[in-house]
């Protein structure tokens, strides 16, 4: 495996020291998560399973269902990045590894989530703002296009605004939960090593969009495959960048 050793000029004090990987490597995370799924399925759809029905129940409490599942969210693969961990040690992935996470830095963890939430949250409300005053102006002027052309520019908004995030919490859980960094480091940090790492990091997620889309087709099925992929990739890409 090649990679370039030397830090990125944007990385400062206080940064978790990370490396700079091959752009090919996008594609490695990928086969990796397939290996590690393949090495185990029958664990991994349980956990995928478990994890769907619990937020989907969840959910449908009103305010605190969807809150719970923000926060926890975090936590729990926390728990599955060092079950990914002790598989790269000679040991087995759990479904016991679901829960590892409450017993690490769970406050880190949720700060995480909380920062996640209330992103997301900013980004919906500037989303609606965009799209409604398009699709208003739109009605007033007498023109689909109008409208059509606003959603197209909230749409590329919200792109724009979740990238940097996704690239502050990708590689921020591993460090909270294997490293023990805590979390406004880590999002710092993983934001860094995203952007040292954005081509190969670009790969991965335009593969797993698809992925996602195609999986979603049956029922969500696919999912129960794609959602251990994506978890064991993003192990596979922190023990790369971070040297696990």
């Amino acid at each position: 495996m090649s990679m370039n050793q030397l830090p990125p000029p944007a990385a400062g004090p206080g940064d978790v020291p990370f490396n700079t990987v091959d752009s090919g490597r996008g594609v490695e995370w990928l086969k990796g998560g397939w290996a590690e799924f393949i090495a185990n399925p029958g664990i991994w759809v349980a956990i995928a399973l478990i994890y769907g029905i619990a937020a989907f129940v969840l959910n449908f409490i009103p305010f605190i269902g969807g809150l719970a599942v923000a926060l926890l969210t975090p936590v729990i693969v926390g728990g599955l990045m060092l079950g990914c961990r002790a598989r790269a040690s000679g040991g087995k992935v759990q479904i016991e590894h679901m829960w590892a996470g409450f017993q690490g830095p769970v406050a880190q963890l949720i700060i995480i989530g909380g920062v996640t939430l209330g992103v997301g949250i900013l980004i919906g409300l500037l989303m609606a703002v965009v799209v409604g005053g398009a699709m208003m102006g739109g009605m007033a002027a007498g023109s689909g296009g109008v409208a059509m052309g606003g959603m197209f520019v909230g749409f590329i908004l919200s792109l724009v605004l979740i990238v940097p995030l996704a690239m502050a919490t990708w590689f921020a859980i591993p460090l909270v939960a294997i490293r023990g960094v805590d979390a406004i480091t880590a999002l710092k940090s993983s934001f860094k090593a995203s952007l040292a790492n954005l081509v190969p990091l670009i790969v991965l997620g335009v593969i797993y969009g698809v992925l996602i889309f195609i999986a979603s087709l049956p029922f969500g099925l696919g999912l129960l495959v794609v959602l251990p992929m994506i978890w064991s990739s993003q192990y596979a890409a922190f023990r790369d960048v971070f040297g696990g």
